[in-house]
This record gives C-alpha cells, structure tokens and sequence, in this order.
C-alpha cells in the first residue's frame, strides 16, 4: 500500500467513526430533548385543564350564591313565576361567566331551566348538588345531570323573607359542549376530548370539517384509568397520529368514573423536526466527511510531492544515475526537504567517489601505473577512511604490475597460485615454455593447466610450505628430474602476500 493511502485510510476511518459517533450522540440528545418537551407540553395543558375546572368551581359558586340571594329572583320563585325566573337568570349568565342555571322547588322539583326551556316538572333530587342545597349548605362539584351530561355546577338554596326554604338554584360551566373545549384548546394549543360513558361525546378533533365523536378512548388508557381511577400520562395513537395523553377521570358519588376528559398534544410536527434534524445531521455529516477526505487528499499529494521525487532520486541513484541536479528553491522547508538535501550531498559524494575510482582503474588499466592523486581533503569521516584505503589499495595494484612488468622480461619461469593450487600468475616465459594462454588460465589448476594432471606434480613443492606457512618459508630445490619436459630443473618457492 502507498504512504498516501496508509495516511488517508486510517484518518478516513477515524473521520467516519467520528461522524457516525456524533451523528448517534446528536440523534439521542434531540430524541430526549424531544421527548422532554413532549411531556412538558402535555402537563402544561393538562394543569391548565384542571386550573381552568378549579376557576369553573369559583365562577359557579359566585354565580349561585349571588343568584341564590337576589330579591328579584327570589320573588320569582316564591311566585312559581317561570318566565320571570328564566328572564331574570339569562340576563346574568355573562355576568357569571356560567352556562346554565337550572332552579327547583323544596322538594327537587324542576321549576325552570334556562338551557332547556321547555323542560320543567321532573325531579332532580337524584343529583348530589341538589341533595346537599336542600339541606341548607351550598355545594359545588363535577357531576351528571338530567339534560346536562357533565358540568362544574354549583347549587345553593334559596330562603323566603321569612327563611323559609322555598327553592334550590344550580348553576355551571358544560363540559359535554364543544364551545369549553374550544376556549381551552385556543389556551393551551392542545386537543381536548370529553368521554362519556365510554364515547366521545365532545372534541377539539376535526376530520373533514366535522367533530370527531361517538368514539372509544384509547383501549389502554381507558382500562388504566377506569381500573385505578387515577389520572393518567402516556402516549396514544388518536386519529392515526402520535400523542402525547392525559386522562382525567371524573367520579360520581359512589366513586365510580362515569367520564373522562382527555388532552392530546400531537407530536407529529415534532417527530418531524426531530426526524429532519437527525437527517439533516447525518447529511451534515457526510458532507464533512467527504469534505474532509478531499482536503485530506489534497494534503498528503502535497506532503506525498517531494517524497515522490526523493524516491526518484534514489532509484535513479540505485541504477547508477548520479548526474542528478536538485532546484534548491522547490524544496520543502521541512523533514523531507532536509532529507532530499542530505541525499543531494550523499549523492555528490557518491559521484566524486565513482569519478575519482574511475581515474585510478583508467590510469591502472591505460599506464599500468597511477599518475591520478585523489583530494581526501573533499571527504570526511567514514569516506575518508574509505579514500585512503582505495589510495592505499591502488598504490599496491601499481606496484604489483610494475613487478609483474619485470617478471615477464625474465627468462626465468615463474608461476603464483594459491594455497588450493589455484594459478594467479605466470610470467611470460613459463607461458612459452607451456604454450599455454595466459589470460583463460588464470583461476584453474597449476597442475592441469601446465602439465595435464588431475593432481599435484611430483616435483611440486607447496606441501613442504604448507605446514608452516605462517612463516612464509622458502624452500629451494636444484638438480630435479622433469619427466614431462625431459628437464633437470632448479628453482625456489615461497610464502609470499598476493
């Protein structure tokens, strides 16, 4: 794998754990701030329901206390005068803020209700309100009636000048009518549904232009509140969309529930924003990440540059190029810039070295003598070492052709080889003698070269050297047989540094 990739992998790979990192951490933050507002909106409205029922109760109670005392309407009701009672109550219902009053004789009997007009004569002592007026005391509660299905109501009894009891007024808000709902959904921006006896019989729902009624609660939340007859926060599917609920349970007088009023805040906006917000950050995201990897790039083909070229220089150093020219001016000012300069000077000393080498063996090779001087003031340290050994070294080779100069103008054979009988030299004469080619023996066996044997001649005197060769002995022989030149021959051998 290239440097560039070794670089922009991992750092690609650390870039998309960090985005898929923040992209879960931001998806979670937002889902629990979402989910913080869901509740938070929904208790907003569901305590603005029940401070909107506790302000009910108040305007009631002020309702029939004043109607309860007022000499107008208590003469009307001495008199059993219908149309005077109803004339008197519709013009102080604004007054009150109340939706209804509803007056009885002593005895529970219906005498006039401004609400249903034409409905008078039954008997209401059933309802808990009225009960408790008939025996004196003014009451306030949430409670069923005859024609008004739920309502905050209050009752009070109403006394002759003489403090005789002669008659009960009850008074309320309707909770079974759209036009409370409405006012409370316009306060607190959240759907309101009243159910009784299991079915919608009012709503802030509208499908098509029409009130959503004559529907079950939520199944769940129903069974929950009936069981435990306590209010009730959680999440229902209504209409197809995501809320957020509360139940309030209403109980009659035995404590059963007999309605329940419901606020739903619809989530679908904010599952929406919270939806896009989550694409949005995943989109974000990549783009950064994308963004990055071609900045990335971008930076490493950069930082990549001048090593490229170093490692040109270097292959082209390896193969023997040494004429390399470096414009100093392109070069980085950092740790590869220095790099590549310290290789342009290893290089130029490289090619000093090879030139200075190269005028030895020419001079070795054209004069058989060394007439070129290297200049070890240009090197330092190990190559100046190097240089002297070469300058020692070449010394030597002069010396060793100007001897082996001489040698071939001696009549005299003479032969070297190596302790294994290896031929290194043989001046000219023995190569007469033997008519033998100098140049394509060199390296082969004295004795095959020079006698055809496969081993050493009898009158060979390398193994009388041998044992003590750390000496460098000399043995001299004289007056010896040659069978294979028909000679007596006589000569010296020695130890001697090649």
């Amino acid at each position: 794998m290239r440097i560039k990739w070794k670089i922009i992998v991992p750092m690609s790979c650390i870039l998309i754990l960090l985005v898929i990192t923040t992209t879960i951490f931001s998806s979670l933050r937002f889902a629990k701030y979402t989910e913080i507002l869901f509740d938070e909106r929904i208790h907003i409205a569901a305590n603005g329901l029940k401070k909107y029922m506790i302000d009910c109760e108040g305007d009631s109670k002020i309702a029939a206390l004043a109607a309860s005392t007022d000499i107008k309407i208590m003469s009307a009701v001495a008199n059993r005068n219908k149309e005077e009672m109803i004339s008197l109550l519709l013009s102080s219902m604004d007054l009150y803020h109340v939706d209804f009053f509803t007056i009885t004789d002593e005895e529970g009997i219906v005498l006039a209700r401004t609400h249903e007009q034409e409905s008078y004569g039954d008997s209401v002592l059933s309802q808990k309100n009225i009960q408790e007026a008939i025996n004196g005391n003014s009451y306030t509660c949430i409670e069923e009636g005859t024609v008004v299905k739920l309502s905050v109501r209050t009752s009070a009894p109403i006394y002759s000048a003489e403090g005789m009891l002669i008659g009960v007024i009850s008074t309320g808000i309707r909770f079974d009518m759209n036009d409370t709902l409405d006012i409370l959904k316009e306060h607190y921006g959240a759907d309101f549904a009243v159910y009784y006896k299991g079915v919608r019989i009012a709503t802030t729902l509208i499908k098509n232009g029409e009130r959503i009624i004559n529907v079950p609660p939520d199944s769940t939340a129903a069974e929950r509140v009936n069981s435990t007859k306590k209010e009730f926060y959680g999440h229902a599917v209504v209409e197809d969309d995501n809320y957020n609920v509360f139940y309030l349970p209403l109980l009659d007088k035995q404590g059963e529930v007999f309605a329940i009023i419901g606020v739903g805040c619809s989530n679908e906006e904010l599952l929406a924003e919270r939806n896009a917000m989550q694409a949005n950050v995943v989109i974000i995201g990549l783009s950064g990440l994308v963004f990055s990897v071609l900045v990335l790039l971008l930076i490493t083909s950069r930082i990549i540059k001048p090593i490229t070229r170093l490692s040109h220089l270097v292959a082209a150093a390896t193969s023997g190029n040494f004429d390399i020219d470096v414009d100093k001016s392109d070069v980085s000012q950092d740790e590869i810039g220095s790099l590549t300069l310290d290789f342009y000077s290893l290089n130029r000393v490289i090619k000093s070295l090879t030139n200075d080498l190269s005028q030895l063996t020419h001079n070795l090779n054209i004069y058989g003598d060394i007439t070129y001087s290297i200049g070890t003031d240009k090197y330092s340290g190990a190559y100046k070492e190097i240089v002297n050994g070469i300058k020692t070294l070449a010394d030597s080779i002069s010396m060793m052709k100007k001897a082996m100069a001489v040698m071939d103008y001696l009549d005299t054979m003479i032969s070297v080889v190596d302790l294994d009988y290896n031929l290194l030299y043989l001046n000219n004469s023995l190569a007469e003698k033997f008519e033998i080619d100098r140049e394509s023996c060199l390296g082969q066996k004295c004795y095959k070269v020079l006698r055809g044997l496969e081993e050493p001649c009898p009158v060979c005197q390398l193994p009388k050297i041998l044992p003590d060769i750390a000496s460098h002995p000399v043995v001299a022989y004289r007056a010896v047989w040659d069978d294979y030149t028909g000679m007596w021959l006589g000569g010296r051998a020695a130890a001697i540094n090649w």
